[in-house]
């Protein structure tokens, strides 16, 4: 049975000499799903940008005059909405190529980059050598690639799943204090009832919907919180994927699906106060860092992959035990058979 001070040892032995190492892995895999970001908005900015700010410059100007009334307010507010129903196809449009071309990215590009990093710290952990930085691109090689590929999407299709309970119950939140808020914005000041007044009349139309409204965000809160709550376990459930898929592209998607999920059974309490404990490290490197998320990641990241790449290390080596999988159909060669 592992615990978490043993996991964090020996990824630090394992970074011992190696952490900048690391931190160039992490930078090179960052780095690219940057320049791909950056090119990806830089042209949709451009194609929407300028007919946007436009209109709505102009839509400022013509109330920049007076904007003390709420009358006002109202108004330049109806008009900007006004803009973006105008521009909303040709938003839709630029909206959606960019969706495409990024999920098609994160297929294909970012998902394999994460199983190259995943199996550059899982070697470094098992390696007493320097292992170079061309094995974060291994898995584009043939033969690699369509496994992991595949892999990697079953993996995000059942978390995705998962997640969708949740992810409606949001939109129904959403939904729900988009349209009470615009029931009051289109209501006058007076008829408005004071929702902490617990004395305000529920006989009116209005009160009945501030009471219906509250009951309703109460329902949508409560299964948004229990379907957040078992998205987080499932997430847990298909950690393990990058590693066998590190360690063997070619085991098969579903049956690497099935293999983590037995691998993190019994397990996942402890995975979570794992990472629970680097929560410290996240904000102290953070605060230091000026928030800037990239470069705090570059600090700490190391640490944290190399303690996960031990975690998945013991993991593995349970489910040898329990006879769930072996060495061999991970990709592993006897030192026997090595010999012969």
């Amino acid at each position: 049975m592992w615990n978490r001070a043993t996991l964090k040892q020996r990824a630090k032995t394992a970074l011992r000499g190696r952490y900048g190492s690391g931190i160039l892995i992490i930078f090179l895999a960052g780095l690219i799903s940057w320049v791909f970001s950056t090119i990806v908005w830089q042209a949709a900015v451009f194609f929407i940008a300028p007919q946007m700010y436009s209109r709505l410059a102009d839509v400022v100007k013509g109330f920049e005059s007076n904007l003390n009334s709420p009358e006002q307010w109202r108004a330049i507010t109806d008009e900007i909405l006004n803009v973006f129903g105008e521009i909303g196809p040709q938003l839709l449009i630029v909206s959606g190529v960019v969706t495409v071309i990024s999920f098609l990215f994160y297929l294909l590009v970012k998902n394999i980059l994460l199983v190259g990093r995943t199996r550059w710290f899982l070697r470094n952990s098992e390696s007493e050598y320097e292992i170079p930085a061309s094995v974060l691109f291994s898995p584009f090689r043939s033969g690699q690639f369509g496994p992991t590929v595949r892999g990697m999407f079953w993996r995000d299709f059942w978390l995705f799943i998962w997640g969708l309970p949740a992810l409606l119950s949001t939109v129904w939140l959403v939904g729900v204090h988009y349209l009470y808020g615009r029931l009051i914005y289109e209501t006058p000041q007076l008829e408005i009832p004071n929702l902490l007044d617990l004395k305000f009349n529920l006989v009116t139309s209005y009160g009945t919907i501030s009471l219906a409204y509250l009951h309703i965000v109460g329902i949508a809160s409560l299964l948004m919180l229990i379907f957040g709550v078992i998205s987080l376990v499932k997430t847990y459930s298909y950690r393990m994927v990058p590693f066998i898929l590190a360690d063997n592209p070619r085991y098969g998607a579903l049956a690497t699906l099935r293999l983590s999920k037995r691998m993190t059974r019994g397990h996942k309490g402890g995975m979570f106060f794992l990472d629970l404990s680097f929560l410290g490290w996240f904000l102290l490197t953070m605060i230091c860092c000026f928030g800037l998320p990239f470069v705090f990641w570059l600090a700490v990241g190391p640490y944290y992959l190399a303690t996960q790449a031990e975690l998945y290390g013991a993991l593995r080596t349970d489910a040898v035990d329990r006879d769930l999988v072996t060495m061999e159909a991970l990709g592993y060669v006897k030192k026997a058979d090595v010999l012969e």
